[in-house]
């Protein structure tokens, strides 16, 4: 881990008066931070799942897009952010109701599920739209904690288990990245989604 990351971990941001920022000045221009330790596991342990060439992935809350880099050059990329972060991101507001389209081999769903105000709407949507979810998350559950960040939500790892109990999507993958995050790969329901990607 270089000092920059061990920094953006151990740092809270704050606006120049001391007050907390909000989570849309927080997330953009030299504010945005990356975790490319977490982006690189999560793609390690896609990777056992999904076809070895061309794969379509998407990328729900891509941030840096870190994720782009780290994939495979042949695999097909979508971004989907609530503000542009590239030419071709899909503008999509997860906490205005808003919903990605399109399905896909895998959806990323790395460090956003936090900042939801309805999570698991979001991660059954990708589980409906996705052979492969891939997602992270973190269960620190001190109120002052979570209010530091900016996360809006406090998920039991329950809720996380009857979802997928709901939703028949049995969990494939589930590695500790340590301060209680947590990255899974679940098994989706699109199971037609490499096959539309030949029409």
């Amino acid at each position: 881990m270089t000092l920059r990351n061990l920094l953006q971990r151990l740092l809270i941001r704050r606006a120049p008066g001391g007050e907390r920022q909000d989570l849309h000045s927080r997330n953009v221009g030299d504010n945005l931070l990356e975790w490319p330790e977490r982006a690189e596991e999560a793609v390690r342990l896609a990777r056992e799942h999904l076809p070895p060439h061309g794969a379509r992935v998407a990328d729900y809350g891509c941030g840096r897009q870190t994720l782009r880099r780290i994939i495979p050059a042949d695999w097909d990329y979508t971004p989907y952010d609530y503000c542009s972060r590239s030419s071709d991101t899909v503008i999509c507001d997860f906490n205005a109701g808003e919903l990605p389209p399109g399905c896909f081999d895998a959806i990323f769903c790395m460090g956003v599920l936090e900042y939801l105000d309805h999570p698991l709407e979001l991660l059954a949507h990708a589980i409906g739209n996705a052979s492969f979810v891939v997602f992270s998350y973190n269960g620190f559950t001190t109120a002052e904690r979570r209010n530091l960040q900016g996360w809006k939500n406090d998920l039991a790892w329950e809720e996380f288990d009857s979802l997928f109990v709901r939703l028949q999507a049995p969990v494939l993958a589930k590695k500790h990245l340590g301060n209680n995050e947590w990255i899974y790969v679940v098994k989706g329901n699109y199971e037609t989604c490499a096959s539309d990607r030949s029409r």
